[in-house]
């Protein structure tokens, strides 16, 4: 399945017709864990961008579902191990308060983890969101993650990324 939507015009209708597809998408899911994962999917794989901004790098900007305003996001893929069938993600490393002092370093975001407990999605693997006002600091976020994730696996042994 394939939607365009065209417009050079950000103020046209555009802006408008997307938020009212967003919003179907989410009311159709009902699973309020994978809502925000298809929400960035859609954005980083879009070819069109009408009041949006995204970057090689996978920070990207869009209006905010949950509250008003403009949000800086960077989608974390967790690193997983498979054993007799079953994979077993490792991201619960990220809520620790150790870690949360790491990444934080003064910034001000909002890391989520969803996949572990009562967060853990119906319809999509497990992921890590960091989501902020300011993208400096959304994207030094997201490098601290990357780097803790990556010394975990480095230490772990067992787990690997995609």
């Amino acid at each position: 399945m394939r939607i365009i939507i065209d417009s050079k015009n950000e103020n046209s209708p555009v802006r408008k017709a997307k938020k009212m597809i967003q919003k179907s998408l989410v009311q159709f899911l009902e699973d309020k864990r994978s809502i925000k994962r298809l929400l960035y999917e859609l954005l980083a794989t879009a070819e069109w961008n009408a009041g949006s901004e995204r970057e090689s790098n996978g920070l990207l900007r869009q209006e905010s579902h949950t509250k008003r305003g403009l949000l800086w996001m960077n989608l974390v893929e967790l690193p997983y191990a498979e054993s007799t069938g079953t994979v077993t993600y490792h991201g619960q490393l990220l809520m620790e308060d150790k870690v949360q002092e790491e990444v934080i370093d003064g910034a001000n975001f909002l890391v989520e983890v969803f996949g572990f407990g009562n967060s853990t999605p119906l319809l999509c693997d497990p992921y890590g969101l960091i989501s902020g006002n300011r993208k400096d600091e959304v994207k030094k976020v997201a490098e601290n993650v990357d780097d803790i994730l990556k010394r975990h696996h480095e230490r772990c042994g067992k787990c690997r990324f995609d």
